[in-house]
């Protein structure tokens, strides 16, 4: 039977599901679910009818921070491997967070579709490059198996110039630097499950709120995206666990001139000290600060 393994990676996570292919709606086989990835890694796997397979933490203690993505991976294909070979592996499928104005539709991707992509790395410094540092992973492991990406960016292609372009100078915005948002394959997904619940879905407006670590709205009419609280990177918006969400460009040029602090500072500032953390002076994690705020 042949299957396709999916793969989503964030900074400090790895999740992949196993999924059979050629039917008319496909279905997950297995679920894998790395989290903590950087200090104890804990992993568990759950099978196609919702039973827990695997849950352990993985011994990654020799294995340098920068390889344990890699790591992971290796392990989920040997464990599919050893109990499941019965699961021919087709295909890799990414999600990747910036697609820029080139990619607007899935991907099958190439050397100079990657190369590019890695110039969007400054746009979603969170996320961009453990994207690519999985489709790398997957290239050493499964040299001959296609890589297909879909980009949380595309779902926004239908928003217009007038949502899309910033008002400043064209030669900017000719060169790139617009509204792009993000979270759109959670959109796409949410809009098609609503689509699946009652057929007026597709004709109605709707606002939907993606919310965890990364938070964002978006404005939804008649299936497609018109509006969203993120731009040019995933940073702008609604206040998230670590990032500061929308603010007055002129702080930031406060912030550099009378804290002396360069690009990288800022960057660490916006994108790692702020948010809930920065608020709250303790944790991102809204449960934590939940049950905190309880006691």
């Amino acid at each position: 039977m042949q299957t396709i393994l999916v793969i989503n990676a964030g900074s400090s996570s790895l999740k992949c599901t196993l999924f059979r292919t050629g039917q008319l709606q496909e279905k997950s086989i297995y679920r894998f679910k790395f989290s903590n990835l950087l200090l104890k890694p804990h992993l568990s796997i759950v099978d196609e009818n919702g039973l827990d397979r695997v849950t352990k933490q993985p011994d990654f203690a020799s294995v340098p921070k920068t390889e344990r993505h890699h790591a992971a991976l290796d392990l989920v294909l040997s464990w599919l491997n050893t109990h499941a070979s019965q699961f021919k592996l087709t295909a890799f499928g990414h999600r990747i967070v910036h697609g820029g104005r080139q990619f607007n539709a899935p991907q099958i991707l190439s050397k100079s579709d990657i190369a590019h992509l890695k110039e969007l790395i400054p746009l979603a410094p969170l996320h961009q490059p453990y994207n690519l540092l999985l489709i790398d992973c997957c290239k050493k492991l499964a040299p001959n198996l296609p890589q297909i990406a879909c980009f949380d960016t595309m779902f926004h292609h239908t928003q217009t110039d007038l949502e899309r372009h910033y008002a400043l100078p064209r030669q900017y915005t000719e060169a790139g630097i617009q509204r792009y948002g993000f979270h759109g394959l959670s959109y796409e997904y949410i809009t098609h499950q609503l689509g699946q619940i009652t057929h007026k879905a597709c004709h109605i407006k709707t606002v939907i709120c993606h919310l965890g670590a990364g938070s964002s709205m978006c404005a939804i009419s008649q299936g497609k995206s018109i509006a969203s609280s993120m731009g040019f990177t995933a940073v702008d918006g609604l206040p998230m666990g670590t990032r500061c969400g929308n603010i007055d460009p002129g702080v930031i040029l406060y912030l550099q001139r009378h804290y002396n602090l360069d690009c990288d500072a800022l960057e660490h500032l916006i994108y790692s000290e702020s948010g809930w953390l920065g608020v709250s002076g303790e944790s991102s994690d809204m449960l934590s600060l939940k049950r905190s705020q309880s006691t």
